[in-house]
C-alpha cells in the first residue's frame, strides 16, 4: 500500500511541475530554480569555513605531479585531497572530482587514480577529495546515515556539494589554474554531487556526470525498492522536497549554460539507461529553449556501474573538449599510489575475503594524521544550528501545518469487518478506515466490558509495530483498566501494511509531504472517525478522545493535539522532551521523526503550547508509560 502510494505521489508531482521551457524567459525560469534546489539541499544552513589549501607533501609522476593536502568547507571538518597538476606550466583548466561510493579507498581507488592521471596528462588539473565517511574520513560504516542534520535544515548531500564548491574555490585561487575554465565530475554518488553543484553555482563551466542520473520515479522504484538503498546507512540520494521542486531533468537544466555531458552505461540495473535518457531529454529541451541546446549531450557506453575503462574514455574526452584541450591520449600504465584496502566490499568473495583492517602506518597519498570521524562534527554542526534557531521561534498552528506541507480536512469512510468478544473481557470491532485514496487502515476498537449511558472516553494508541503491538503495550492496559475504550490502528506502513520503514520514510522525504505528515493524516482520520461514529451499541464520549504514541510515534500524538481540536489531549511515551535530544550520532529511530527543517518552525514544547489548555504530555524516555497515560486520562476526567 505505502510503496505504491509514494510512487503514485511522485508521478503526480512530476506531472504538475511547471515547465521552465514554456516560460516567457526560459533562462530566467531555470535560474530561479537554483535557490529552490539549494534550499532542498540545506546549503543556507551549512556554516562555511574560510577555504584555503593546506599542502602536506608533493609526489612526482610521469607527466604530472600530485600535491597531497587538505582544505575545509565546514569548520572543523578537514577534507583530504589530491591535486593533480600537469607537468607543463599553467594556467590550466581544472576539474573537481567528487568520488562516488568507493567507501574504503575513496580517492585512492585505482580506477579513480587512473582517471585523474589521464586528465592531468591531458593538461587538466584535478582536485579529487575524500567525501564524508569515505577513505581517510571513514570510521566504521555509519557516516552516510546521519539523521540529525535533517531536523536543522541541511542534508548529507548538501555537505558534499558544499565541499565540492569549496574545492572549486581552492582551484580558482591558484595562479596555475584558469578560473574561467573550471568543471566538476564524478561517477555514481560523485556524479550526483556534481549534478547539484553545477545546478546551484553558475561559476562552473562544465560538468561530466557519470552513471547516476535517473528520474525520481525510477530512482524510487529501481534503486530504493528494487535493489535496496543501503538500508539504515545511506542518506545521500534522498533530497527533501525535491520531487515537489524539480524533476531531475530540470535539476540538470538549472546548470545552463554550463556545458553538460552525461555518460551512462547501458547495463546498470539500479540506474537504468531509460532513466538517464529521460532526464537528458528533459534537460536538453530546456537547454534548447534557453538558446544553448548544443551544450548538453548523453554518451552511452557499454558495461555496468562504475568508472570502468569505457566510462573513463568517454568522460575524459568530454571534459577535454569542454575545457578547450586536445583529446586525451588513451589510458596508459602509470604507477598508482598505495591504497589501504586491497579487497574492498564490492569485489570480496568467499575465496577472496574483504580486507578488514588497514596497516596502521599512514600512506604517502594520505593527508591526515589518522582516520577522521566526520559524524561527531556533523552532529555538532546540527546542534550549533539548532541553538541559533531557538530565539524568536513561536509558531502558530498555520506555521506548523505549513512546515508539514499543509493539512487537509480529514475525511474517513469506515467499515466494520467483524465483532469479537474478547476472552480477557471486553468487546472488539475490526475496522477498515479509508483515510485517503488508496490508503485504508486496519484497526481494532476495543470497548469496555460494561456498557451503559456513562459513555467512556477513547484512547487512540499508536505504535510503530502497528495495532498488535499497541494493544499489548502498557498504555492500552492503563486505559482499559480505567474503563476507557481503545482504538489501535495500523498507520500506513505499519502492522499488516508494514514495509521497509527506512526506505519508505526516506523516499517520502522527496515528496511534498513526508511520511510524518502522511501518518498525521492517518491519526486525524482515526480521530474524525471517532468524533463522527454512529452506533446503536455502546456510545463513546466524543469530548474525551485522547491520543497516545510510543517512541517516534509520540511525535504524531503531540502534532495531532496541536493541530486538531477534536483531540482532547495527548501523551508521548518513550520519546524525548525536545527534538534537539535527537541530535545524536545514532538515534536509532525511524527517519520519519526527522522532518526536514522541523526545528526552524517548532519543537515539542511549542506543540504542547499550541495544544493548551488541552493537556499534552511529553515524558522522558525512561518514564513509566502506564503512569504517563494514567496522568493524561485523569486530566481528561
Amino acid at each position: 500500500m505505502l510503496p505504491a502510494a509514494v510512487l503514485a505521489r511522485a508521478a503526480t508531482l512530476a506531472a504538475e511541475l511547471p515547465d521552465p521551457a514554456a516560460a516567457d524567459d526560459p533562462r530566467a525560469a531555470l535560474a530561479a530554480l537554483r535557490p529552490q534546489i539549494a534550499w532542498c539541499l540545506g546549503l543556507d544552513r551549512i556554516p562555511r569555513a574560510a577555504t584555503a589549501w593546506q599542502p602536506v607533501r608533493e609526489l612526482g609522476g610521469d607527466g604530472y605531479r600530485i600535491e597531497v593536502g587538505a582544505y575545509e568547507a565546514v569548520p572543523g571538518l578537514p577534507v583530504p585531497a589530491h591535486l593533480y597538476l600537469p607537468a607543463a606550466d599553467g594556467p590550466h583548466p581544472a576539474v573537481v572530482h567528487a568520488p562516488g561510493h568507493w567507501m574504503e579507498n575513496a580517492r585512492l581507488e585505482p580506477d579513480l587514480q587512473r582517471f585523474n592521471i589521464r586528465l592531468a596528462r591531458a593538461g587538466i588539473a584535478v582536485l579529487c577529495y575524500d567525501p564524508i565517511g569515505q577513505g581517510e574520513r571513514r570510521v566504521g560504516w555509519h557516516e552516510h546515515g546521519q539523521l540529525a542534520p535533517l531536523l536543522t535544515g541541511f542534508t548529507t548531500l548538501g555537505v558534499m556539494v558544499a565541499e565540492t564548491l569549496a574545492g572549486r574555490d581552492v582551484l580558482a585561487a591558484r595562479p596555475d589554474v584558469d578560473a574561467a575554465r573550471l568543471a566538476v565530475t564524478g561517477a555514481s554518488g560523485g556524479g550526483f554531487v556534481s549534478t547539484f553543484a553545477a545546478a546551484v553555482d553558475d561559476r562552473i563551466a562544465a560538468a561530466c556526470i557519470c552513471c547516476i542520473l535517473n528520474t525520481h520515479l525510477s530512482q524510487l522504484r529501481d534503486a530504493a525498492y528494487g535493489t535496496g538503498w543501503d538500508g539504515w546507512v545511506d542518506l545521500c540520494n534522498q533530497v527533501p522536497r525535491l520531487a515537489a521542486t524539480a524533476n531531475m531533468g530540470r535539476v540538470v537544466a538549472a546548470a545552463a549554460p554550463c556545458d553538460v555531458t552525461v555518460v551512462h552505461a547501458i547495463d546498470d540495473p539500479p540506474f537504468p539507461i531509460a532513466g538517464a535518457r529521460a532526464v537528458v531529454a528533459e534537460a536538453a529541451r530546456s537547454y534548447a529553449f534557453a538558446g544553448v541546446g548544443d551544450r548538453i549531450r548523453l554518451v552511452e557506453v557499454s558495461g555496468g556501474h562504475g568508472l570502468h575503462p569505457a566510462m573513463r574514455d568517454a568522460a575524459a574526452a568530454a571534459l577535454a573538449e569542454a575545457l578547450g584541450r586536445p583529446a586525451p591520449a588513451p589510458d596508459a600504465p602509470a604507477p598508482l599510489l598505495a591504497h589501504a584496502f586491497a579487497v574492498t566490499h564490492d569485489v570480496a568473495r568467499a575465496g577472496r575475503p574483504q580486507t578488514a583492517a588497514r596497516d596502521v602506518a599512514r600512506l604517502p597519498g594520505e593527508a591526515l594524521a589518522g582516520a577522521f570521524d566526520t559524524s561527531p562534527v556533523l552532529v555538532a554542526v546540527a546542534r550549533q544550528v539548532a541553538t541559533g534557531l531557538r530565539p524568536g521561534r513561536s509558531p502558530d498552528r498555520a506555521a506548523v501545518a505549513a512546515s508539514l506541507g499543509g493539512l487537509a480536512e480529514p475525511a474517513v469512510t469506515a467499515r466494520v469487518t467483524n465483532h469479537v468478544a474478547l476472552p480477557e473481557t471486553g468487546h472488539g470491532q475490526r475496522l477498515e478506515l479509508r483515510v485517503a485514496p488508496a490508503i485504508t487502515l486496519d484497526a481494532v476498537l476495543v470497548l469496555p466490558e460494561a456498557w451503559g449511558d456513562d459513555a467512556p472516553g477513547v484512547l487512540v494508541t499508536l505504535d510503530e509495530g502497528g495495532k498488535g503491538a499497541a494493544l499489548q503495550a502498557p498504555a492500552a492496559a492503563a486505559a482499559r483498566d480505567r474503563g476507557w475504550a481503545v482504538l489501535a490502528p495500523d498507520l500506513r506502513g505499519t502492522g499488516e501494511s508494514a514495509a521497509s520503514e527506512f526506505e519508505l520514510a526516506t523516499a517520502a522525504w522527496l515528496l511534498d509531504r513526508d511520511l510524518l505528515a502522511q501518518r498525521l493524516d492517518d491519526v486525524r482520520g482515526c480521530v474524525r472517525f471517532l468524533s463522527e461514529r454512529y452506533s446503536t451499541g455502546q456510545q463513546l464520549d466524543k469530548a474525551r478522545i485522547g491520543v497516545h504514541g510510543d517512541g517516534a510515534f509520540g511525535l504524531l500524538a503531540l502534532l495531532a493535539a496541536a493541530l486538531d481540536d477534536d483531540v482532547a489531549g495527548a501523551v508521548a511515551t518513550g520519546f524525548v522532551p525536545s527534538l534537539e535530544d535527537l541530535l545524536v550520532e545514532r538515534p536509532r529511530l525511524t527517519p520519519m521523526a526527522f522532518g526536514f527543517r522541523a526545528l526552524e518552525t517548532y519543537d515539542l514544547p511549542d506543540l504542547v503550547r499550541l495544544a493548551a489548555p488541552r493537556p499534552a504530555l511529553a515524558g522522558a524516555r525512561d518514564e513509566d508509560p502506564a503512569a504517563l497515560v494514567g496522568r493524561l486520562l485523569e486530566q481528561l476526567g
